[in-house]
């Protein structure tokens, strides 16, 4: 209790802004897409990037929604544990967050794709009892119904991806926890498979993206215009 009391002390106030920030832009990015993709699949307006020997070669695992759902927890806790690197390192990974969220968002609106749960056959078997069944079920029901949207790229595979890309740049964070956040990218990603929330390719776009911000962004260092100074690792 003492060490998560001394944790808490070394955030700074505005870890927890930059974290919430982060999670309700992301969200609110999303169900603004939702809402414009509504019924898309049912038109035809939107692809399916299944590569059906890999994607069913992943079960189906109601349980693993678990995971899925926990990652909401590791993002935040992820952008707090980085904001305690300073306001330099805040405001980097911030305009890359954003400039990711643009690129998925012209990909959701531009270049839809979707998923059959039906197809899948896995919205029989959520209506089955018990409690993880029943958060599965809530989450396609709020997502799409029978038509996942907003697959390519993953949200949950970049975010997660992100915090990790955050802690192993950073010289300060503990060798723990940075195996913490490969293993926290793992879970989730498959996680995505298991519930068949995406397909792999989805998986693929969500890292990409990524690690194809995140390198730029850390060269460029936009943070030294605004503060006047090297941003230290």
């Amino acid at each position: 209790m003492k060490k998560i009391i001394e944790w808490i002390k070394e955030i700074p106030w505005y870890g927890y802004v930059f974290a919430a920030g982060c999670i309700g832009v992301q969200c609110l990015v999303y169900l603004i897409t939702g809402q414009i993709n509504a019924g898309r699949a049912e038109t035809v307006q939107a692809v399916s990037v299944k590569i059906a020997a890999i994607d069913d070669a992943f079960p189906f695992i109601v349980n693993s929604i678990i995971f899925y759902f926990a990652s909401f927890i590791f993002w935040f806790l992820g952008a707090i544990e980085v904001s305690k690197c300073g306001k330099e390192h805040v405001v980097n990974l911030s305009i890359g967050y954003f400039i990711c969220l643009m690129i998925g968002l012209m990909f959701f609106v531009f270049m839809p794709t979707y998923i059959d749960r039906q197809a899948e056959g896995v919205l029989d078997a959520v209506k089955q009892p018990g409690f993880t069944n029943w958060l599965l079920n809530l989450i396609y029901q709020n997502d799409g119904g029978r038509y996942g949207v907003n697959l390519f790229p993953s949200f949950h595979c970049f975010v997660t991806m992100w915090w990790c890309l955050a802690a192993h740049f950073q010289k300060r964070m503990r060798p723990g926890y940075k195996m913490f956040t490969v293993i926290a990218v793992i879970l989730v990603c498959v996680s995505t498979l298991t519930t068949k929330q995406h397909y792999f390719l989805d998986i693929v776009g969500g890292l990409g993206l990524a690690v194809v911000i995140f390198f730029p962004i850390k060269w460029i260092n936009p943070a030294k215009y605004i503060f006047k100074k090297k941003v230290s690792e």
